[in-house]
């Protein structure tokens, strides 16, 4: 279209860098965007102080400590007008790994919790790509306007469950990718990296798939109206709508697996 949108890459927390060239970096996913017509920029909101007015979405792609107070009031604030907000939380390093409260705590309000797990895929179908059990594979999509006509295969490299329930004010979240039945969510973290390897043991907290990788949910909100002229006739628009999309995973768009199958649409 011809509207000029802007993508804010949040910065601070460790995520990941739009202008690097490195594996872990997102310097494809910007080259990318930059030629569907969107504007990409990094965000360092403690310095800011406001997700800028002109920002279309703002993007959290695998952060590795949490948000400060003010950032996250910042954040709210943004959902608040209508914005846009995209969740990429990898899974912790470690099973004592801390938590990031405050990042989970903005997907719970939004009816999505993510789990202390590690998702594995027994289906072989990562050694197809190159990879293994660590990097569960998606080519099921559950009905929703993201992925529309999408029915392409994508895997996530070290990924961690995503699952959906009733948030803040009734808003329901609704799963968009999800793994295959020889999946399992994993709790004991540390055995994916295990010389013997994982074990599915329900009795442990393990889950069996289908798995939820990623999720979104969207609301309509209030805005203040400005003052009208008494004989201005009421506008023909919709009521601005937050969105929030939650993916256990930053890896599948980093520049290491950008281009497996339909990782770069997604």
């Amino acid at each position: 279209s011809g509207a000029k949108r802007t993508v804010c890459f949040l910065q601070g927390h460790g995520e990941r860098d739009p202008n690097s060239t490195e594996r872990s970096g997102y310097g494809a996913i910007k080259a990318a965007l930059e030629r569907e017509n969107y504007g990409v920029e990094r965000l360092a909101l403690i310095q800011a102080g406001a997700v800028p007015d002109g920002a279309t979405a703002l993007v959290a792609a695998g952060p590795t400590s949490d948000l400060l107070p003010p950032e996250e009031t910042a954040i709210r604030a943004h959902l608040a007008k209508g914005g846009k907000l995209l969740l990429m939380l990898d899974p912790p390093a470690a099973n004592a790994a801390p938590d990031l409260p405050l990042f989970e705590g903005l997907a719970k309000a939004w009816g999505v919790t993510l789990g202390r797990d590690v998702i594995v895929d027994a289906s072989g179908l990562g050694q197809l790509i190159g990879s293994s059990y660590d990097t569960p594979v998606s080519v099921s999509y559950p009905p929703h306007p993201i992925t529309e006509r999408f029915d392409t295969l994508t895997a996530f490299p070290l990924a961690r469950s995503v699952t959906t329930e009733a948030g803040a004010g009734g808003v329901v979240a609704q799963p968009i990718v999800q793994t295959g039945e020889r999946s399992w969510a994993e709790a004991d973290i540390e055995s994916v990296a295990a010389k013997e390897g994982p074990k599915l043991d329900e009795a442990k907290g393990d889950r069996r798939g289908p798995i939820t990788v990623g999720a979104a949910a969207s609301q309509a909100v209030t805005a203040p109206e400005p003052a009208k002229p008494e004989d201005a006739k009421p506008a023909d628009t919709k009521p601005p709508e937050a969105r929030v999309a939650v993916m256990g995973d930053a890896d599948f768009a980093s520049n290491a697996a950008i281009n497996i199958s339909g990782n770069r649409d997604l």
